[in-house]
């Protein structure tokens, strides 16, 4: 009866955390079209929403007010009057018919969701027609929705715009995502594939035979057995590739690689300098929270004095490759305990989640991502082993020293805030599998959420007291620092489209939010923050581009392992399994979320959830585990994630 009670417990925790995310999701789309913050655009009536035809532009622009004219030309064959106008735009519109401005809109930039019922007050005559409507906007392209059913007009590509009122062009549709030029630059996937074929099919040939021949059933072949690979080789192997990676590779990336380099260089500056803690409106990065630039102190005090900025600038690489490889040994750890019997998918996690490109990527350049990656999936491995039962929970201490990483965490970035429901859920199911009352659940959790809050809340309180929020975006208007980035709106074929990612995946997230997690997930999709061809980081360009076709594999792992809950040989490892389902949901709202309310094309990026690798690896392998028991298949898919980890380590060695 007390086993069969946590699994229940886990059942209806599941339920409600699904019922509350369906709730919140439904609370979030009514926003959607409502909230003016969220610049989400629908189309209505057959009227699209349209903008001046530009090209994709991967540089930041200043605030400002931009301006659009549109005209529609139509021919009317009798008299009409009282006819109506709907327009909506985004933000500002004044409207003119044939020469005569017949409305113009409020100047409050936040009543622009709403429509603009316009009757025309004078009668149209028979003939042809203009119809112009400008549109200003704020920080982001002028777009506009307008129809009439009595005019038989609707917004759409028989529209033209013009940025000066003179040269006119066609309309582009805000549904169509209008790829960056740069990715054209790049070879395609599969021509980056064929390229390197001569190594992909040695290794595929040698993993697959071997994998052959070691199948657990061939009797005849145990003397293989001392010859197979166990989980701690792997681990070493990747311990050891990270180190040689690191070693060569810190002194010939370009110092100015990496996402916001030099504002976080500005950041350890100013701290090195005013000896205190820079507030959001003291420049762009200095919004984020201060443990990795404190950290990074005195490193630069013992070497500022003999080495020029740029070299000063690779040598702070240290700390994010000492917390990749940290990173490398807590997924190694976390597969330990899940699948503690299970050599197989202990290997595919450790090396998985060991050359994941997200992880490569980041850990190798400045910036506070690794530190909080690492914190986080060190939560992570402490929140496994309440579920697997393998560590000394029933002292008070582990809870305490949980909730103190947590807090370090969230002193370094504040996505790991996004830890607490998962953190809540486990500790109930921890304390209900360990008969423990409602009470002592309670303070545990209270001990966890304490250890948290005297860590970190001290940093967020400040920020609540000089700021007025514990959090400001460096996106905030508020800071007083205007910038914005294409596209500046989101549209539902933004949210739902993917493909580009595995064609041209190279600024493939200037098309849509699947194509940005994927492509930044499993390659260098945004050139580490570069938008210059000539200056893009010296990755090996074909190994790296292939990956987005190679990852198709563990990617498909990923789905298939919610059915591995359903599988008897995985009863042992649901909870975790479940767990890591759990967190990355959570994270992945998030990044819907903040993908609606700031629709910057360089804000969306996999490395959010790089404290989730532990995740990633236990879920990829906990979703090839149903096809490891037929020989031919388990030879396949080891020699095709073999082939993937060839490619994603050799594609960042420079």
């Amino acid at each position: 009866m007390q086993k069969t009670q946590p699994k229940r417990l886990l059942i209806v925790l599941s339920g409600l955390t699904v019922l509350a995310l369906i709730g919140l999701g439904g609370l979030r789309l009514h926003q959607l079209r409502e909230d003016p913050k969220i610049p989400f655009l629908t189309p209505e009536k057959d009227a699209q929403w349209i903008k001046h035809d530009a090209a994709f532009n991967l540089v930041a622009h200043d605030g400002g007010i931009l301006c659009t004219e549109f005209r529609r030309r139509f021919k009317t064959a009798t008299t009409i009057e009282n006819a109506h106008l709907i327009v909506r735009a985004m933000k500002l519109c004044t409207v003119f018919l044939d020469g005569k401005q017949i409305y113009i809109s409020s100047e409050n930039l936040h009543m622009w969701k709403q429509s603009h019922n316009i009757l025309i007050p004078f009668m149209i005559q028979p003939g042809e027609h203009e119809l112009r409507i400008i549109v200003r906007n704020r920080n982001g392209h002028p777009l506009m929705l307008a129809y009439s059913d009595e005019l038989g007009i609707r917004t759409g590509l028989d529209w033209e715009a013009s940025l000066d009122g003179w040269d006119w062009t066609p309309v582009w549709l805000a549904s169509s995502a209008k790829p960056a030029a740069i990715s054209r630059k790049f070879p395609s996937p599969g021509r980056a594939l064929r390229a390197i074929l001569p190594v992909l099919v040695f290794v595929f040939a040698f993993v697959f035979t071997w994998t052959m021949l070691n199948f657990h059933r061939i009797d005849r072949l145990k003397w293989l057995e001392q010859w197979r690979p166990k989980p701690y080789h792997i681990r070493w192997a990747m311990l050891l590739l990270w180190s040689v990676l690191a070693a060569n590779n810190i002194f010939k990336i370009p110092w100015y690689i990496g996402y916001d380099v030099r504002e976080h260089c500005k950041y350890i500056q100013y701290i090195g300098e005013n000896l205190s803690l820079p507030l959001a409106t003291d420049g762009l990065q200095m919004f984020e929270a201060p443990l990795y630039y404190i950290i990074n102190l005195p490193l630069c005090a013992l070497f500022v004095n003999f080495v020029d900025r740029t070299t000063l600038v690779e040598i702070l690489r240290i700390i994010p490759l000492i917390c990749g490889l940290l990173q490398i040994e807590i997924v190694y750890r976390s597969a330990k305990l899940v699948f503690p019997d299970k050599n197989d998918l202990q290997i595919i996690t450790t090396l998985v989640g060991g050359l994941l490109p997200m992880h490569t990527l980041i850990c190798q350049v400045v910036g506070n991502e690794p530190l909080a990656g690492y914190l986080t999936s060190l939560v992570i491995l402490l929140s496994l082993s309440l579920l697997m039962g393998k560590s000394s929970k029933s002292r008070f201490s582990f809870f305490i020293a949980t909730g103190f990483v947590w807090g370090l965490a969230l002193l370094t970035k504040v996505t790991a805030v996004l830890l607490a429901p998962p953190l809540v859920i486990v500790i109930a199911v921890y304390g209900r599998s360990i008969g423990e009352s409602a009470r002592r659940v309670i303070l545990k959790v209270g001990l966890v959420f304490g250890a948290c809050f005297v860590t970190s809340a001290w940093y967020y309180i400040r920020n609540w007291i000089e700021l007025g929020k514990p959090f400001v975006g460096g996106w905030d208007t508020s800071l007083g620092i205007e910038w914005w980035q294409d596209p500046g709106y989101r549209t539902w074929s933004h949210l739902i489209s993917f493909g580009e990612a595995l064609t041209y995946p190279i600024y493939s997230g200037a098309v849509g939010l699947w194509d940005a997690v994927y492509s930044t997930l499993w390659l260098d999709g945004f050139l580490s923050g570069e938008s210059s061809f000539v200056h893009r980081p010296p990755w090996n360009d074909n190994f790296m581009l292939a990956g987005a076709w190679l990852a198709l594999v563990p990617t498909l792992f990923i789905f298939t392992s919610v059915a591995a809950l359903m599988r008897k040989s995985m009863r042992q490892s649901r909870k975790a399994i479940l767990f890591a389902l759990a967190c990355v949901a959570i994270y992945f709202v998030a990044i819907i979320d903040f993908y609606l309310r700031v629709p910057i094309y360089s804000m969306t990026k996999a490395s959010y959830t790089l404290g989730l690798l532990p995740c990633y690896g236990i879920l990829i392998a906990a979703g090839a585990e149903p096809f490891l028991h037929i020989r031919f298949f388990r030879a396949i898919i080891m020699a095709l994630i073999s082939c993937w980890a060839v490619a994603a380590y050799l594609a960042y060695f420079v």
